[in-house]
């Protein structure tokens, strides 16, 4: 199966748009309705709208490649708190926006995550798909005489002992394509 690593960098990517929001939301100065820093925080807000927009186009283009059959499901959508520690440590920091150092820390902080979520078994959910009625699952599945466990993001839960036409973003995450095939 042909991974497609484009769209499993977008997801990722697009994931981080609400914690653009909220660093812009922290360098805002209400007293005069005003960011303390504007052009960073006009920036970070036009990459997260620029990822959404990305998203968007790369969940239409997505398309499954391969049909598998579940054998067993786990719904692993409730593992949003794996998703707090990059905007937790956003807070920490503090000025991100002000201070170089500070937002170069945060994006190599993501890059590594980034990394490390493409090559393991560790998945962070998009709060965006999250709200978009993705869900993340955790399947055996059998491919011809192979079985193997996956993750998979897919908007319809998948079914055991049906049928899922699937591609894959990274050697741990798969995109399932509904219907599902009984």
């Amino acid at each position: 199966m042909k991974m497609r690593t484009w769209a499993a960098v977008v997801i990722f990517a697009s994931g981080y748009a609400p914690l653009a929001w909220i660093l812009a939301i922290l360098d805002f100065d209400f007293d005069r309705i005003a960011f303390t820093h504007p052009v960073a925080a006009w920036s970070v807000i036009a990459a997260s709208l620029v990822s959404i927009a990305l998203l968007c186009v790369t969940l239409q283009q997505l398309h499954g490649e391969v049909v598998v059959e579940v054998t067993e499901v786990e719904d692993r959508s409730n593992e949003l708190l794996n998703y707090a520690l990059p905007y937790v440590s956003s807070f920490a920091l503090g000025d991100v926006l002000g201070k170089v150092n500070n937002g170069l820390a945060v994006l190599a902080f993501l890059g590594l995550v980034c990394a490390v979520s493409a090559s393991t078994q560790i998945v962070l959910i998009n709060p965006l798909l999250a709200l978009g009625g993705f869900g993340l699952y955790g399947l055996k599945v059998k491919d011809g005489d192979a079985t193997y466990s996956r993750l998979v993001l897919s908007r319809t839960p998948p079914a055991e002992g049906g049928k899922l036409k699937v591609c894959a973003l990274s050697r741990a995450l798969l995109f399932g394509e509904k219907p599902f095939v009984r």
